[in-house]
C-alpha cells in the first residue's frame, strides 16, 4: 500500500494516540501541526478511501467534528472511530446536531483548493438548496430527521 500511497501523493507515516486519547501523525521526520494533510490511512476499511484529508491543530492533534478554518470556511471531520475518524467529508452528509436532530449539509467534492468546504446560502451542484447555516432546505424549510 505504501507504493500506492506515494503514487497518490499521500503522506505515509506513523499514527500515534496520546494519553489524552487524541491522534497525531508524523512523517518524514516531522509532526503535522496547524495544517491540512493528505494522508494514507492504514485503518480504512471496506468501502472507505485509503487516502484522506485530515486537519491537525496547533498541538499536532487530529481534529474531529465541525472545524472552521482561518478563512471562515466550515468543514466536518468524521467523528466516529470506525477506521475513518478525522477524515474530511464531502458531498451530501446527514449530521446530528447537539439537539439530537439530523440536518443535511453539502461539502465541496472537487480538489480545487476548497475541497470539503460547506456550501451556504445557495445551490449545491445538484441543485439542492442550502440556507445561511448550510442546512438543506426545500421551499425555505430546513429538512430534518429525528434521532437514529
Amino acid at each position: 500500500a505504501d507504493a500506492a500511497a506515494m503514487a497518490a501523493g499521500a503522506a505515509v507515516g506513523v499514527w500515534t494516540i496520546g494519553e489524552d486519547g487524541r491522534w497525531r501523525f508524523s512523517a518524514g521526520g516531522r509532526t503535522y501541526q496547524n495544517e491540512w494533510a493528505y494522508i494514507y490511512n492504514p485503518y480504512s476499511g471496506a468501502g472507505q478511501e485509503p487516502f484522506d484529508w485530515f486537519w491537525f491543530d496547533a498541538s499536532g492533534c487530529m481534529e474531529v467534528g465541525w472545524f472552521t478554518d482561518r478563512d471562515g470556511s466550515r468543514y466536518y471531520l468524521w467523528p466516529v472511530s470506525d477506521g475513518a475518524m478525522g477524515r474530511m467529508v464531502t458531498g451530501w452528509q446527514w449530521i446530528q446536531g447537539e439537539d439530537g436532530t439530523w440536518r443535511r449539509y453539502y461539502f465541496h467534492t472537487i480538489s480545487d483548493g476548497t475541497k470539503g468546504h460547506m456550501y451556504r446560502s445557495g445551490a449545491a451542484p445538484d441543485g439542492g438548496m442550502v440556507n445561511e447555516n448550510g442546512e438543506w432546505v426545500v421551499d425555505g424549510a430546513v429538512q430534518i430527521k429525528k434521532g437514529e
